[in-house]
């Protein structure tokens, strides 16, 4: 066991889950509105750069599904998710080659 696990077991509690529920999933919607002429048409495989992030629900983990993030661009939505994360309670623990943990 990687040593930064070991230092999160004192702190979390676990507990056996059914397969879909080891993850934790996002949702990201990019805006498509304001593209074509009309508002009953799209232009297809085109979005703007800006929406917005949610955390889908997993009954595993004890996540409700959240509230809406939105982000402008595409430079913002890795803070956007890490917020989400943040405000919803989920701790990310950086690949081994990093070797940090942080919490919400």
């Amino acid at each position: 066991m990687e040593p930064i696990i070991k230092e999160l077991l004192p702190n979390r509690v676990e507990k056996k889950v059914k397969h879909g529920d080891k993850v934790i999933k996002i949702e990201v919607h990019f805006w498509t509105d304001k593209m074509a002429s009309d508002k009953e048409k799209l232009v297809p495989k085109a979005a703007w750069d800006s929406g917005t992030v949610h955390i889908l629900k997993n009954a595993g983990h004890g996540i409700k599904r959240s509230k809406s993030f939105p982000f402008s661009s595409l430079s913002e939505l890795q803070p956007t998710i890490e917020k989400a994360f943040k405000e919803t309670g989920i701790s990310l623990v950086h690949s081994s080659k990093y070797w940090s943990v942080y919490y919400p």
